[in-house]
């Protein structure tokens, strides 16, 4: 009902921004007439004593003539306006309300039939409990939770890929960072910490994300994508014989999904072209 309340406010404030031309103009309108005679009658005025003053009329008839114009001219001046100007400042408030009314009477009558107007405010708690927030609501969670329990590591370690995920590499970065302060150092958090800081490089391998790859690289098992980093910051360094090498001794490694794997495969292509020495190779339609 607040909402009600807030949205009818703002609706009578937009009804007389839209009023006030129409009313301002039919005033103006309305004292044009009357200013113009009023002009009229103090140039006449002027006239009759310019006409005095080269004796074009005498004195009698100067005295006549001023009183006359002058009395016209108090008679304009208590004018309120003819009946004229009137009406047609009472037409333009009547087609202002005609174009206004309607758009109150179906904004607020469909809101109270198709809104729910007495449908109490949902508090952010209540939002955040729901069985399934959506995204923001869930890292506004998540984020609330970390605020009052800083320490808590595994929290840090579920918002860090969403954070990655929303393009907030900067923040993927710190959230990975706090996770390997407080739980420990493994392959997952290194090579996350490591590809947030190569995402906000644009995709250049930064020597601070190359030593989070050799350290997850130091750890037992197999690590498909910081092996996969660490190849493609000697390709950006211009090493190809050495990339060439390094990706494909990947070969044997699981792929996370079947992008990596393709992009395994385009990677070794384009080093394999890179290293390959100039002058050797073959045009097509040739013979050796």
């Amino acid at each position: 009902m607040l909402f009600f309340v807030t949205a009818s406010l703002f609706v009578c404030l937009t009804v007389l921004a839209v009023m006030l031309p129409f009313v301002r103009r039919a005033t103006q309108r309305e004292q044009q007439p009357g200013e113009h005679r009023k002009r009229l009658f103090a140039d006449q005025l002027e006239q009759i004593e310019d006409d005095l003053a080269q004796g074009v009329i005498d004195a009698s008839t100067y005295e006549s003539a001023r009183a006359e114009v002058g009395r016209r001219l108090i008679a304009i001046s208590n004018e309120i306006g003819d009946k004229t100007t009137r009406d047609e400042s009472k037409r333009r408030v009547v087609a202002a309300l005609a174009i206004v009314l309607p758009v109150i009477m179906l904004g607020g009558f469909g809101y109270l039939f198709f809104g729910s107007p007495n449908m109490p405010d949902m508090p952010l708690d209540a939002r955040l409990a729901a069985e399934k927030p959506d995204l923001p609501i869930l890292i506004a969670k998540v984020e609330r939770h970390l605020a009052e329990v800083p320490e808590d590591g595994r929290g840090w370690e579920l918002i860090a890929p969403i954070y990655f995920r929303e393009g907030a590499f900067e923040k993927a970065e710190i959230a990975y960072s706090r996770a390997i302060a407080i739980l420990g150092a493994d392959a997952d958090r290194l090579t996350g910490a490591g590809e947030a800081l190569v995402a906000g490089a644009s995709g250049v391998v930064t020597d601070q994300a190359l030593d989070l790859f050799d350290r997850a690289l130091a750890l037992p098992g197999d690590h498909f994508r910081a092996s996969f980093y660490k190849a493609l910051a000697s390709e950006q360094s211009g090493a190809h014989d050495r990339a060439l090498s390094l990706f494909e001794a990947m070969k044997p490694l699981p792929p996370p999904s079947d992008r990596w794997s393709a992009l395994l495969d385009q990677h070794i292509r384009l080093n394999e072209a890179a290293a390959q020495p100039a002058g050797t190779s073959e045009l097509p339609g040739t013979t050796p």
